[in-house]
């Protein structure tokens, strides 16, 4: 998409360049500075959706199965190499399972409504093995939403994570943008945001949250230009 809006800016042979050259410093350079695991599994389901997207009808599936074991081997390569140059290990893996393990508890207690709005951690502190970390959050979206508002909660998170996925796959075809490299765009936007957010708290964060609001509009716009009478 920076390569064809680098058409429209002459000279368009540096302007395509330099516009793709900001669009892949601003995606790789905060994958690095921040050390973050969550954001590279996002963007390698991101890269895979678009891989997918493009591929779509013309590949076989066992290619594509293919594909997605070289992302995997590349989403490894990588978290390796950040944790060798961040000295960061996987320790906050087994205390995010801390978290979750208290949010299936608080569902299986209260499987229809959930402990409610705001109120995992008191009950966190309640369900927690003695000498586990504290939390306000259960760093993982769908967790939170089971864990808070019980089997409805747990729908909503579990569609919102579906939607680009089923977009992907061909439903809802007749209202898709019809700009492909902003269509395309859109849904590795929307599947980063959704794996990063089954990591962390982005829906408790308001400028995450807003980024999230917008996204899912711009897969289905479709700006028409008016009709004029002759």
């Amino acid at each position: 998409q920076c390569w064809r809006w680098g058409n429209k800016v002459q000279p368009a042979k540096i302007s395509r360049v330099l516009l793709l050259a900001v669009a892949i410093f601003l995606v790789v350079f905060p994958l690095i500075w921040s050390g973050s695991r969550s954001a590279v599994f996002g963007a390698v389901a991101a890269l895979g959706c678009l891989c997918w997207h493009c591929l779509f009808g013309r590949w076989r599936m066992i290619w594509r199965c293919v594909l997605c074991l070289l992302l995997a081997l590349a989403l490894g390569i990588g978290l390796l190499a950040m944790n060798r140059s961040t000295d960061r290990d996987f320790s906050t893996a087994s205390i995010r399972m801390e978290y979750y393990a208290s949010a299936c508890k608080m569902f299986a207690l209260k499987p229809f409504c959930g402990v409610g709005l705001g109120e995992f951690f008191p009950w966190h502190l309640r369900l927690k093995p003695a000498g586990a970390d504290e939390s306000r959050d259960a760093h993982s979206q769908f967790f939170m939403m089971l864990a808070q508002c019980g089997i409805p909660g747990g729908l909503a998170a579990g569609v919102r994570i579906m939607m680009p996925i089923l977009l992907l796959l061909g439903c809802r075809k007749m209202f898709r943008n019809p700009d492909n490299g902003i269509y395309c765009a859109t849904i590795a936007a929307w599947t980063a945001w959704n794996v990063h957010s089954l990591f962390q708290f982005d829906d408790a964060v308001p400028a995450m949250a807003a980024i999230i609001a917008i996204i899912p509009y711009f897969a289905e716009f479709n700006e028409k230009t008016p009709e004029t009478s002759a």
